[in-house]
């Protein structure tokens, strides 16, 4: 009777067999977890973007995806049609702010000692600083 319930093997994700990122996002509909999931995403849009009846495409934004290095990501699916309607919590229009009066975000460790960093007005954000002045 299991026998009905194993029937779609898990097909090894077989790098030295793809050329593309696109390549690996299709292998990855083989494989169990996240990168299945991620697959099935890319599958969607892909279908989503084809449509000739133009559906609306919702961005969902949830944290730092600014400081994160995305801004140039998102502004291009902007640019390209590629989604209709942004929602995003209020991280990454208040970081986008900051770089637009020319503050920065860097590349650091995450292990540094959160009361140091205070008495020096940085701010952490996991494995990145934003500038507060």
């Amino acid at each position: 009777m299991a026998h009905k319930f194993l029937e779609d093997k898990v097909i090894p994700l077989d790098v030295e067999k793809t050329e593309t990122v696109s390549d690996i996002l299709t292998a990855s509909s083989n494989t169990p977890f996240q990168s299945r999931s991620l697959a099935r995403c890319v599958e969607i849009f892909i279908r989503m973007l084809k449509d000739s009846a133009g559906p609306t495409i919702f961005l969902g934004l949830a944290g730092a995806m600014i400081p994160a290095g995305m801004k140039k990501v998102i502004s291009s699916m902007i640019r390209k049609r590629m989604v209709r309607v942004i929602v995003t919590t209020g991280a990454n229009p208040y970081h986008d702010l900051v770089e637009a009066f020319c503050y920065h975000h860097y590349k650091v460790s995450p292990g540094m000692d959160d009361a140091e960093l205070r008495k020096h007005r940085v701010d952490r954000i996991h494995d990145t600083y934003p500038s507060e002045s």
